[in-house]
């Protein structure tokens, strides 16, 4: 998990301007959030 956030915080500095890096941008500030829909998104496709 935290070689992903490094090499995604490298992508951001790298490229800023790329569709990309705005993404994983948002996927870092949104964390928490994604690591909840993840988990939600799992169970009601049946993998509990």
């Amino acid at each position: 998990k935290e070689k992903a956030r490094e090499y995604l915080s490298r992508v951001i500095e790298i490229a800023p301007q790329s569709e990309f890096a705005q993404e994983a941008e948002k996927k870092l500030k949104n964390n928490k959030y994604l690591q909840y829909s993840t988990i939600a998104k799992s169970e009601s496709e049946g993998y509990t």
